[in-house]
């Protein structure tokens, strides 16, 4: 394995930011395939379980990519109404695919997570997974959801703070890989998924050139505190890359 880890292309990309759309159409394998992002998931969906939201919640996705969150949302609380927000079209493109294809009806905003504003629209539950750190002004985002969550409602946002070691992850994904597929269909799955190592190695720089927000758990959850929001819970998650956390708007 160490020898096929060592041919692969780790030259540094000319771009410091990643692109969203041409990561849009790799995004769902490349999850599929990292049992860190199955984790997250299946934490989310456990949450819902005992959360105390009411009958039929406004449920929104600020950020919610290829709807992955929303869709595990939509297992456990199918009367839900659920809202999507994200400006990539390459990934609501996919997103609503896959919404169509399970039945759930979404309400989706083609727009900037930092241009939503609704006067008529208040959820019981904002969720935010690994979107804040890209965003410049990311006080302003966390007051912006606080002011669309209803007093009492819940935030749950996960946020990477912690530079990822691109080398390293390739190798957790791809042993993890053969596990389930052997060498041979590893090497072509790999080979088919290349890009997903590319807009890493951007998103890695962008980490490194301090384009990209790093932070501590302390250093988030005195971010949450500032925009308003009551902590309940932080950790580390993610392999330790990110920060976790739950939070309620104060009634």
């Amino acid at each position: 394995m160490a020898s096929n880890i060592g041919d692969l292309d780790l030259a540094e990309p000319d771009l410091s930011q990643i692109d969203w759309s041409v990561y849009s159409e790799y995004y769902d394998e490349l999850c599929k395939a990292n049992p860190a992002y199955q984790e997250l998931l299946w934490d989310f969906s456990e949450r819902l379980g005992y959360w105390n939201l009411p009958s039929a919640p406004e449920i929104c996705d600020f950020g919610a990519g290829t709807g992955s969150f929303v869709l595990a949302a939509g297992k456990k609380i199918p009367d839900a109404k659920f809202h999507h927000v994200d400006f990539d079209r390459g990934m609501l493109a996919r997103a609503h695919a896959k919404y169509r294809d399970s039945g759930l009806d979404v309400a989706i905003h083609e727009l900037d997570i930092r241009d939503f504003a609704s006067d008529s629209l208040k959820f019981d539950l904002s969720v935010c997974v690994n979107t804040l750190y890209s965003i410049p002004n990311h006080e302003e985002v966390l007051a912006m959801m606080r002011r669309q969550t209803k007093p009492g409602g819940m935030l749950y946002i996960v946020d990477f703070g912690r530079k990822v070691e691109v080398l390293e992850w390739a190798v957790y994904i791809l042993r993890n890989r053969v596990k389930d597929l052997g060498l041979r269909e590893t090497i072509r799955w790999y080979r088919q998924n290349s890009e997903n190592l590319s807009q890493n190695r951007r998103g890695a720089k962008a980490q490194s050139e301090g384009t990209y927000w790093l932070h501590t758990p302390e250093e988030f959850e005195a971010a949450l505190s500032m925009a308003g929001w009551e902590v309940l819970e932080i950790d580390k998650c993610y392999r330790d890359c990110c920060d976790r956390a739950v939070c309620i708007n104060p009634p």
